[in-house]
């Protein structure tokens, strides 16, 4: 009997949207931007801490800075936890490295739930109308390629207390 091998790849449900925003402004300008637009609080949450792979061998040129873990700041709309949180601001970049490498063109990461009482189409009007920022594009999930690191980040924000 001939017998075939089959790739199964899992593709958790997917109950939200991601939305790009380009801005100069720093973290917390931004979250009182988004404050005063959408008309409730955004609050600091824990950052996210990635740990990138070490070169295996260092010259005297080597960035020492680079060698110490990438922190990212997230605002959420709920100070309780993520998983209460139905709108979420995350920083896509520091010290010029990208939390999604994909999305390298933004600088932050909006999250919207699904059943966010705002909706997608409310919040992307409401951002789009924020002064500080110059862009906030959706994008749509089926055409980004880096989903497997979209899944681990919203997995280590709804795993976290």
């Amino acid at each position: 009997m001939k017998t075939s091998k089959v790739k199964l790849d899992y593709m958790p449900n997917v109950n939200f949207q991601i939305v790009g925003i380009s801005t100069s402004e720093i973290d917390y300008k931004l979250a009182f931007g988004l404050v005063r637009g959408f008309g409730m609080d955004f609050y600091l949450l824990p950052c996210i801490e990635v740990e990138r792979e070490q070169q295996q061998t260092m010259s005297l040129f080597d960035n020492v800075a680079q060698q110490e873990p990438n922190t990212y700041s997230v605002y959420g709309n709920s100070i309780d936890s993520f998983r209460k949180s139905d709108l979420m601001l995350i920083s896509n970049r520091h010290n010029g490295i990208c939390l999604i490498d994909e999305l390298n063109k933004f600088d932050y990461l909006f999250i919207v739930r699904d059943y966010s009482s705002f909706g997608l189409e409310r919040s992307m009007a409401t951002l789009r109308s924020i002064d500080c920022i110059s862009g906030a594009y959706l994008l749509p999930f089926e055409n980004i390629k880096s989903k497997k690191s979209i899944y681990d980040l919203w997995d280590s924000l709804q795993n976290r207390q």
